[in-house]
This record gives C-alpha cells, sequence and structure tokens, in this order.
C-alpha cells in the first residue's frame, strides 16, 4: 500500500504546482531540540536580567556609601552633647562673671572707703589686690566665655554641614524600593518570558501537526487523484466502445481537475507551514525539516478539581495577578495614616486586584472543564475510530479474496486499501490533537 501511494504522490508532484523536490533530503531534527531552537528565539532574558542586576549593585554602593552617614549622624550626636555641655557652662560662666562683677564693685567700694581713711593703708592694700585679682579673672573668665562662644557657633555650622550628608533615610529608603521595584519588574519578565516559552512549544506542536497532518492528506489525495484519473481513463475507454456517454467523460474529467486543485492548494499550505516552521526553528526558509517526535500522552486527571486547583495558581498569568495582589495588600498594611480617603482608595485598590485574579481563575477554570471534555471525547473517538480501522482491514481481506477469485478489479482492491489508509490516518490525526490538547490542559495559560 506504501508503495503505491508514493508512486501515486511522484506522478502528481510531476503536476503543475507542486512544490517539492522528491531528491530533497530532509533534515530530522529531535522534538527537544526544536524545543530548544524555537525557545532560542525568543529575546535573552538574562543579558537583560544581567544589566538590571548590575543597576541594582551600583543601587547598593550608593546605599552604603551614603549610610556612611550613620557615622557622621554619630558625630552630630557628640557634637549636639558637646554644644548642650557648653551652653551649661556658659551659662554658669555668665553667672559667675556676674558675681565676680559685683565682688570687683564690692572692691572698689572698699577702696574709695579705704582712700577717705588715707592712714588705714593695710585695708587699702588688701581692697586693691582683691580688685586687682578680680579683674584679672574676670579678664579671663570673659576670654573663656569668648572661646566658649566660639566653639558653640564652630559646632553650630559642623553640625549643618553634617546635616546635610547625614540626613539619607529617606534617600537610601528611595534607593532600596528602586532595587525592589527592579526585583519586581524581573519577576514580572520572567513570568511573561516563561509564558511566551508556553506559547512558543504550543505553536511548534501546532506547526508539527499541521505538517503531518498536510503530508498525510496529500499522501491520501494523491492516491485518490491516482483512483479518479484511472476511473476517466476507463470511462475514456468505455466511450471510445460506445459503452459510455459524453456526459459521463465530461463529469470524470470534472473529478480529475477538481482534484488536481484540491492537491495544489494542500501543497501550497503545507508549503506556508513548513516555511512557518523553518522560521520557528531559525533554520532556512528553503529548509525540508522534519521533527521527530513521540506522542506521549498524560493520563486523564481524574479528579478534575483537584487538577484544577494544583495547576491554576502556577500558571504564569495568575501568578502575575496574585503579584498584584501582594502589592495592593502590602500597601494597605503598611499604611499608618489616618487619611479615610487615602485608606479606602488602598482597600479598593486591593479588593479590585483580588477580584481581578479571581476572575482569571473562574475564566480558566472554565476554559480547562471544556478541554477536558474535548480530551474525553478523543478519547471515546479514537476507540470508535479503531473499531472503523478494524472493519475497513475486514472489507480488505474480503476485497482480496474476490480479486483472488476473479469476481473483482485490482481497481476494487486498490479502493479497499486506500479505505484501510485513511481510518488509520484518522486515529493518526486524533492522536495528534490529543497531543496537542494535553499539553495545553497541563498549561491551561494557553486553553481560549
Amino acid at each position: 500500500m506504501r508503495k503505491f501511494l508514493a508512486l501515486c504522490l511522484a506522478v502528481v508532484l510531476l503536476l503543475p504546482g507542486a512544490v517539492y523536490a522528491q531528491d530533497t533530503e530532509a533534515v530530522v531534527i529531535s522534538y527537544s531540540r526544536a524545543v530548544e531552537l524555537a525557545a532560542a528565539t525568543l529575546q535573552d532574558m538574562e543579558e537583560i536580567f544581567e544589566d538590571m542586576r548590575e543597576i541594582q549593585d551600583e543601587l547598593r554602593d550608593e546605599i552604603r556609601e551614603l549610610e556612611r552617614g550613620d557615622q557622621r549622624r554619630e558625630t552630630i550626636s557628640a557634637l549636639a552633647e558637646e554644644l548642650s555641655t557648653l551652653e551649661l557652662q556658659l551659662m554658669y560662666a555668665q553667672l559667675t562673671h556676674e558675681m565676680m562683677h559685683g565682688s570687683i564693685a564690692l572692691s572698689v567700694e572698699n577702696i574709695l572707703a579705704s582712700m577717705a581713711s588715707p592712714d588705714d593703708a593695710e585695708n587699702l592694700a588688701a581692697s586693691l589686690q582683691s580688685a586687682i585679682s578680680g579683674m584679672m579673672a574676670v579678664q579671663g573668665m570673659g576670654g573663656n566665655m569668648a572661646m566658649m562662644q566660639n566653639r558653640m557657633h564652630d559646632i553650630l555650622d559642623e553640625i549643618s554641614l553634617l546635616q546635610d550628608s547625614a540626613n539619607v533615610r529617606d534617600i537610601t529608603d528611595g534607593l532600596r524600593d528602586a532595587i525592589e521595584a527592579i526585583d519586581y519588574q524581573m519577576d514580572v519578565m520572567r513570568l511573561g518570558h516563561e509564558q511566551s516559552a508556553l506559547v512558543v512549544e504550543n505553536t511548534l506542536r501546532s506547526l508539527i501537526i499541521a505538517v503531518t497532518e498536510l503530508e498525510t492528506m496529500i499522501e491520501t489525495m494523491t492516491a485518490g487523484l491516482a483512483q479518479t484519473q484511472e476511473n476517466l481513463r476507463r470511462v475514456n475507454i468505455r466511450r471510445e466502445f460506445g459503452l459510455a456517454s459524453h456526459s459521463e467523460v465530461r463529469a470524470a474529467t470534472h473529478a480529475v481537475t477538481v482534484g488536481q486543485l484540491a492537491l495544489t492548494q494542500r501543497q501550497a499550505s503545507l508549503y506556508n507551514a513548513r516555511n512557518s516552521l523553518n522560521y520557528l526553528l531559525g533554520q532556512p526558509l528553503s529548509q525540508y525539516t522534519t521533527v521527530a517526535f513521540t506522542r506521549d500522552l498524560p493520563e486523564i486527571p481524574e479528579d478534575l478539581d483537584e487538577h484544577i486547583a494544583e495547576i491554576i495558581p502556577t500558571t504564569p498569568p495568575i501568578r502575575r495577578l496574585q503579584m498584584i495582589v501582594d502589592t495592593e495588600y502590602e500597601a494597605l498594611r503598611a499604611y499608618r495614616g489616618f487619611d479615610r480617603d487615602t485608606r479606602e482608595e488602598l482597600r479598593e485598590a486591593y479588593q479590585r486586584a483580588t477580584q481581578n485574579r479571581d476572575a482569571a481563575m473562574r475564566t480558566m477554570e472554565a476554559a480547562m472543564r471544556r478541554a477536558y471534555n474535548d480530551l474525553t471525547n478523543l478519547q471515546t473517538q479514537r476507540e470508535s475510530q479503531l473499531l472503523e480501522v478494524v472493519r475497513a482491514q475486514q472489507a480488505l481481506e474480503v476485497a482480496q479474496t474476490n480479486l483472488a477469485l476473479g469476481r473483482i478489479t485490482r481497481h476494487d482492491v486498490t479502493l479497499a486499501e486506500l479505505a484501510v489508509f485513511m481510518a488509520e490516518q484518522a486515529i493518526e490525526s486524533t492522536l495528534n490533537q490529543q497531543w496537542l490538547l494535553s499539553f495545553r490542559l497541563q498549561n491551561p495559560s494557553l486553553l481560549h
């Protein structure tokens, strides 16, 4: 049967519109390698992440530089303490200064009194000595007070200068927020990249199936066209002997023309599908690429509810929405103000984020349930198709027996062989659909 179909294909490929050369050697790529090649077409996120990490490192260096202001703040505290001590000392000095001024004034009064009684020279000398000592002490204390005041001014200037660099908490907090924002953005980008990788693999599977099924369809249509051409040849022979009408010839000719046109269209579709596959894999568009794959079909989950509960929260879109929920919740929890409107806005933002996440989860759950039903129906359909293969094989056995007995022609046996081939390919098509749908059910963010 395969040799017959290959012969038919070789004949039809000589028709106008054929898009393949039979001597083209296929480049076979394993499925795992195809996934790697397809993923390589995505933007390299690691390079972007490396740039973002460098920015984070620069911000951390700046924070460390600014946090050296902690030492400055310690200096400010020490200077403030010294300033407080100097203020007390100056206050004490001022009081002492006033008291000493009073003492000098008393000494001067004593001097004046002694001068009134010049005979009391001894008291006059003592008063003069006391006045001179007091004035010297006052003079010295005045100098100390001036020094203290100058030092206080210097301390205030130092504190002012240090405060310009030490008041960095807001700056460092802002830089830390920037680092966290970069982390958040990288998480978002990772989720987006993860989803893109799933989309790429899903597209790869779809193109593999499209190419495979178009090849099978062309093979089947080629065999069918060969039978149509054989029928036209027979009708023409019968027409020569007057056993077939002109309308029968026109109908047979029309069937061949329609078959050729349909085959040419399918060949064009296969050509486009191969171009798309090569483009996705980063291969030359003119290359005849074949992806070798096995359809590993996972078991249909017995407990769909449990499967849904486990899978949905792990999907990239839901994880992204959960990040938003967590962010809004943290903003609400961290608010310590007393403005009622602000708190209400934060609460509403958190509620909206929660509602959006829950709505997306419900939508995804509905899509999963539809996919589960479709997968179950495909399983039932495949069981029915297996019975059809058995029936077609039995019909072929009968045809071969009748051919041996001379009851039918080889043409009838060929038709029976074609029926078996088509029944087998129907199963292959169903398996392909199961393979694709199972992948989507395991990654429900691909479902719609």
